[in-house]
């Protein structure tokens, strides 16, 4: 217990020095695999009947190990019956040969890589992302806390990505506008 404090202690502190909100990232990993739920396709996009989440970093492994800990699996299972998967991968290092129901870059940065659009777009999946902005470049959906939380979706990508989502979930969601 002990060991998982300091760690969680020193994690947080290695993570804000890279611009990283601890608060943000918390409640986007709380809030994005329940989104993941309200894709209407969900069951075809299960790998081995259960949810496998794909957390891609820029080569900063601490950051995808800290996210993936984040996540709840225990608590999502019981949630939902489903079990949750959560795999950490390099961005440079993502194939299409690779199976996932959903796709979050975890990245401070502004830049999204490609390989990350196409790998959602290729498999139809839904695609989250840390920063906002990144939605300009194709990203799915991001969580973003300014007066209150806010969940952006870019419902154009939504389209080329040929990904419905339960009609619900405009309800709780902000399109997302392009911003230069």
């Amino acid at each position: 217990m002990y060991k998982k404090l300091l760690l969680t202690v020193f994690l947080t502190t290695a993570l804000l020095g890279k611009e990283v909100d601890d608060f943000l990232l918390k409640a986007q990993a709380e809030v994005f695999p329940r989104i993941i739920l309200l894709d209407t396709d969900i069951e075809k996009k299960l790998v081995d009947n259960k949810v496998l989440l794909l957390i891609a970093h820029h080569d900063d492994e601490e950051l995808g190990r800290y996210t993936k800990e984040l996540i709840k699996t225990k608590a999502f299972k019981k949630m939902t019956g489903l079990d949750i998967e959560v795999k950490t991968v390099s961005i440079k290092d993502i194939s299409t040969d690779m199976d996932a129901t959903a796709i979050y870059l975890v990245s401070s940065g502004r830049n999204v890589h490609k390989e990350v659009v196409d790998f959602a777009q290729k498999k139809g999946i839904i695609s989250f992302s840390y920063v906002l902005d990144n939605l300009n470049s194709g990203l799915f959906i991001s969580l973003a806390i300014e007066n209150r939380s806010k969940i952006y979706i870019n419902y154009n990508t939504a389209e080329q990505h040929q990904i419905n989502m339960v009609d619900e979930i405009s309800a709780v969601t902000v399109p997302f506008n392009y911003r230069p």
